[in-house]
C-alpha cells in the first residue's frame, strides 16, 4: 500500500477564507445545537437533522 504525504502552503488570502469558513461552520453548529437542546428542554421535544437542514433551505 502506497501513502502520500502533502502539505498545504496557502496564501494569506486563503487562510483568512479559511478561518472565516470554519467560524461559519462553527457558529452555524452551535445554533443548531443549541436550537435542539432549548426545544428538548422546554418542550421535551426531539428536533431531527432532517427537518433542521429543512429549516435552513428557506
Amino acid at each position: 500500500m502506497k501513502t502520500f504525504v502533502s502539505k498545504l502552503r496557502p496564501t494569506l488570502a486563503q487562510v483568512a477564507c479559511l478561518s472565516e469558513t470554519v467560524e461559519t461552520c462553527r457558529q452555524r453548529y452551535n445554533h443548531a445545537l443549541s436550537e435542539r437542546k432549548t426545544a428538548y428542554r422546554e418542550r421535551g421535544e426531539t428536533i431531527g437533522f432532517a427537518r433542521q437542514c429543512a429549516a435552513c433551505l428557506c
